[in-house]
């Protein structure tokens, strides 16, 4: 039989504890009864595990576990891991304080007659699809669970929350890029005198880019590497002297980027803004779009 090393009581059904170097959340009945650091913990009293990867994590557990209802911390335990699994991507522990604390948050207000709006849910539904996706996914099984009728509005907040775990999104940064992507599209719109076709590939594979810049321009991370890149600026020539137009856009863009954000596009923001931009021409003219 398995054992683990305790390192923290939550409550009396949950604990954090070790076992071959790794952390854990460990709920079960009881499993924190009595129980006091270095003691062992059996496996047959495990009910549901959960690995650890930040130990910053362990107070805002503790709190969590002391202020919200044991039946809706497990649960949301039990939607991290759905999370996670969705996503197939690494995610930050964070969620397993961001989730529980938002969705007990949600269900008091539901019990209040309130509700908070999300100003955002357009954007996130156009910019995050797979992530409103799946956080369309754990409202419904928080309305199922709970009896409460919670909407679209708590699913994009689960998506931000979604955004914001991401390894490669700077801490706290998804609204920000996503207000990133809105301007960007808006900006790209006024330049072109055309609204894009939000249902087409190239504005998807256009929006993919623009989260990928979005967090570097959040996080203030320029990478100049393909500055001194030679193939880098011999096909940046090539592709400015055959696409004048788009390459004009995504300079202006740059430019834009520049002025609201500090941040200097290198050649290589420079190229792939021209390409996506070209792609998007090609798409409306392809439709028949008026100039």
């Amino acid at each position: 039989m398995k054992t683990y090393v305790l390192k923290r009581v939550l409550n009396n059904n949950a604990v954090i504890a070790s076992q071959s170097g790794t952390d854990y959340l460990l709920m079960g009945l009881s499993i924190g009864w009595g129980k006091h650091a270095g003691e062992a913990i059996g496996s047959d009293t495990v009910e549901r595990f959960y690995v650890l990867h930040d130990s910053s994590l362990y107070q805002r557990l503790n709190q969590l576990f002391e202020q919200i209802p044991g039946d809706i911390m497990q649960f949301s335990m039990e939607l991290v891991t759905l999370i996670k699994s969705s996503m197939g991507t690494p995610l930050s522990d964070n969620l397993y304080t961001t989730i529980p604390d938002h969705i007990n948050s949600a269900i008091n207000l539901y019990h209040e007659g309130l509700s908070v709006s999300n100003m955002m849910l357009w954007d996130v539904k156009s910019f995050f699809a797979k992530e409103f996706e799946i956080g369309s996914v754990v409202i419904e099984a928080v309305n199922r669970r709970f009896s409460v009728s919670l909407g679209e509005d708590e699913a994009a907040f689960i998506a931000l929350h979604i955004v914001n775990a991401s390894h490669e999104t700077p801490d706290g940064a998804a609204v920000e890029i996503t207000r990133f992507i809105t301007r960007m599209v808006s900006e790209t719109e006024r330049l072109l005198h055309r609204s894009l076709a939000r249902e087409s590939l190239p504005f998807f594979r256009y929006v993919t880019h623009l989260k990928y810049l979005g967090r570097r321009v959040i996080a203030a991370s320029e990478d100049k590497r393909n500055d001194a890149d030679p193939e880098s600026r011999d096909l940046l020539a090539l592709i400015r002297d055959n696409y004048a137009r788009p390459f004009s856009y995504a300079r202006q863009l740059c430019s834009f980027i520049e002025q609201e954000y500090g941040f200097t596009c290198d050649d290589s923001d420079l190229l792939y803004l021209t390409i996506h931009i070209q792609k998007l021409l090609s798409a409306l003219n392809d439709a028949g779009g008026d100039e």
